[in-house]
């Protein structure tokens, strides 16, 4: 019985940091893509789009 407590109690706690850990994670995925280059030339062309379509 203790066992199977303190297997729940370490479950629940790893769901814990995961959750905590998750904004983290996001933050560093959008700084990524943000400093992508891609992302930039992506951005361009779209402006371009824009300038075209609405010039």
């Amino acid at each position: 019985m203790h066992e199977e407590i303190r297997a729940f109690f370490v479950c629940f706690y790893h769901k814990l940091v995961i959750v905590k850990m998750v904004p983290k994670m996001l933050s560093i995925v959008v700084k990524i893509l943000r400093t992508k280059p891609a992302l930039s030339l992506h951005n361009h062309c779209y402006n371009e789009y824009y300038k075209d379509k609405f010039s």
